[in-house]
């Protein structure tokens, strides 16, 4: 942060951080509980862990929705229409962090906490990097959004990795392994 606080304008810091007000109180929403089943539950099946991986997805997705329906509101309140696209770009995260979910709660339940922290500090570092890289080439507030976005892509890149898993379909009602 240093290194941006240099690179970018504290006007940069400021449009982003009206965006970040709005999506964190959102984010409070995505973690619904449902990474915790896979975790504390004494036995659970492939089924179960796909149909609540397309929970945590389709939550992710209804978050962006919600955060893309808004961006025109948010843009009107604060005067501001960089605020839009912002809003939007930042509305991803949502959808990545929901299908990170599962996968996490997998590592965690498998107690593979090394993994998970390899995980983070890879995906933080590939964010700062977006970050600095971006600001270094005139990206402005951009860079901001890019870092704030590049984490949670690298982390569920990590996590599917890690684990290997790929959820099941949903056909009929009921998780499948066959799409």
């Amino acid at each position: 942060m240093i290194v941006l606080a240099r690179l970018l304008l504290k006007e940069d810091f400021g449009l982003v951080n009206m965006v970040t007000a709005f999506t964190g109180f959102l984010g409070l929403l995505l973690d619904v509980g449902l990474d915790l089943a896979t975790v504390q539950r004494a036995s659970i099946t492939r089924a179960q862990t796909s149909t609540l991986f397309w929970i945590n997805l389709a939550v992710g997705g209804l978050l962006a929705l919600v955060a893309a329906v808004t961006a025109p509101i948010l843009s009107a309140f604060y005067g501001e229409p960089r605020l839009y696209w912002v809003t939007v770009a930042l509305g991803t995260s949502f959808i990545l962090n929901g299908a990170a979910s599962q996968h996490r709660a997998m590592l965690q339940r498998s107690m593979r906490f090394a993994v998970l922290a390899i995980i983070d500090i890879v995906s933080l570092v590939a964010s700062i990097a977006a970050g600095i890289g971006m600001a270094v080439a005139g990206h402005g507030y951009w860079a901001l959004v890019a870092m704030m976005i590049s984490q949670p892509a690298v982390s569920v890149t990590g996590v599917w990795l890690a684990t290997g898993w790929i959820p099941g379909c949903r056909s009929g009602g009921r998780a499948s392994g066959r799409c």
